[in-house]
């Protein structure tokens, strides 16, 4: 069930201190299985019998070369039918949680992902999922749908409408960029039971109305799974990798601080546009890169660090197109526009 039931929650900028509970690149691990490499550990399923899924494996649970700025990362494959997941955990959240220093409610999560193509024909959903003790409730966490890149928020919760609380997703309206790293972070509250979001293309952070009774984080999982459904059954797997998972006890909001990650720096206008998109920036600009849906390089340009860069797109054909922005100070920021 989707909502738009998210609300804009503006933060004041307060530094407090969080602490690092758990940290990883991937590059320490070995290429291969994930499963037993330094705490982490998996569960996979077909699903239950009549099942058309049959790849439940840990090779599709893998350390690879696919990481950001082509470093190490992991890759997680999903069903290949029409029922099953996995789930792949980092063991010790509980031992790290409890030794967390006094004050520190609120756990974070942030992580770099791709998630390859746009319009993949496969159904699977993937994500990050921050689960209670009892592994039924999220207590915070994203999804994305390979089919269409579209990217969720997912929290036990209870809607407007909704008589009983469950774990809804929450349409944010933002289609992940293909073929590149883009990163979110997610964040849960123990005290309060706030839930928020933020990341590439969120002008946020957002956040959920607190409705449920607070919890204790238990386990946070990396999730597959299949997307099926009884009208528009899933008959392929697709793949996506995450990189840069880092995990945090912190006084205060703190995701994605200004020190790892730059957003609405910069304004792209018009939107949509027919035969011309204009640039402008508070940083100076030093590469400008326009992809289209399949991650296919159409447009780039290297800038004289100007504030201002003007595009001809009258060439192109319609559809979504996403535009890589980077300046002087190495930050890159992802914005999408359309071509009529």
């Amino acid at each position: 069930m989707m909502k738009k039931l998210l609300l804009v929650l503006l933060i004041l900028p307060f530094f407090g201190f969080s602490q690092q509970l758990s940290s990883f690149d991937f590059n320490s691990l070995t290429p291969g299985n994930i499963k037993g490499q330094l705490g982490w550990d998996t569960q996979i399923s077909n699903g239950a019998p009549p099942t058309t899924s049959n790849n439940a494996s840990e090779e599709n649970l893998q350390v690879t070369a696919n990481g950001k700025n082509s470093t190490q990362g992991f890759t997680l494959t999903g069903p290949n039918g029409d029922m099953g997941g996995s789930f792949v955990w980092n063991d010790g959240l509980p031992a790290a949680w409890a030794s967390r220093t006094s004050g520190n409610d609120i756990i974070e999560v942030e992580v770099s992902v791709n998630p390859g193509d746009l319009g993949s024909s496969s159904l699977n959903n993937f994500g990050v999922y921050i689960y209670d003790p009892s592994y039924t409730k999220v207590l915070a966490g994203f999804r994305i749908d390979e089919s269409t890149n579209k990217l969720f928020l997912v929290a036990y919760s209870l809607p407007t409408g909704q008589l009983t609380p469950g774990n809804f997703r929450y349409d944010l309206d933002i289609v992940v960029a293909p073929n590149m790293f883009s990163t979110y972070g997610i964040s849960y509250n123990t005290i309060t039971g706030q839930v928020l979001i933020d990341g590439d293309g969120i002008d946020g952070p957002l956040g959920l109305p607190i409705t449920t009774q607070p919890d204790v984080p238990t386990e946070i999982d990396f999730v597959a799974f299949s997307g099926s459904t009884q009208t528009v059954p899933n008959t392929m797997a697709s793949s996506i990798t995450f990189d840069n998972y880092i995990v945090r006890a912190s006084a205060t909001n703190t995701l994605l601080g200004v020190a790892e990650f730059a957003t609405n720096v910069t304004s792209l206008y018009p939107n949509p546009a027919t035969n011309e998109i204009n640039l402008k920036s508070i940083s100076a600009i030093q590469k400008v890169q326009l992809y289209n849906s399949l991650g296919q390089v159409v447009i780039e340009r290297t800038t004289n660090l100007v504030k201002e860069v003007k595009f001809d797109i009258s060439d192109l054909g319609g559809g979504m197109y996403f535009i890589n922005i980077k300046s002087e100070d190495g930050k890159i920021e992802t914005k999408k526009f359309i071509k009529k």
